[in-house]
């Protein structure tokens, strides 16, 4: 499945965590924190805000986890990083940035 495609989990809480999350819907009413939709079951975001969330794409830094524009068809390593000591073999961001 595409990543931009994917779904929110749709896990409702039970139990003891459905009386929680209702407990806090009083006290703070959910709202996507992107469009201001009303929310229910104690999630962030509508699912229209998921499903537009910015993905890492390929391709990408294999050590930063950067991401560049153009064709490149292999595994590489970026100008920003080639050189660089870091304490870690490779690094992959939840999403990009579109600023």
């Amino acid at each position: 499945m595409d990543m931009a495609t994917r779904h929110p989990p749709s896990q409702e809480p039970c139990g003891w965590r459905l009386a929680a999350a209702r407990l806090l819907d009083l006290l703070y009413p959910p709202v996507c924190a992107v469009c201001g939709e009303n929310l229910t079951h104690g999630r962030a975001l509508c699912d229209a805000c998921y499903v537009d969330l910015p993905r890492l794409a390929a391709p990408f830094c294999e050590r930063c986890g950067e991401m560049f524009q153009g064709r490149i068809d292999s595994e590489f390593t970026c100008p920003n990083c080639h050189e660089l000591t870091f304490d870690f073999e490779f690094a992959r961001p939840a999403m990009h940035s579109s600023m």
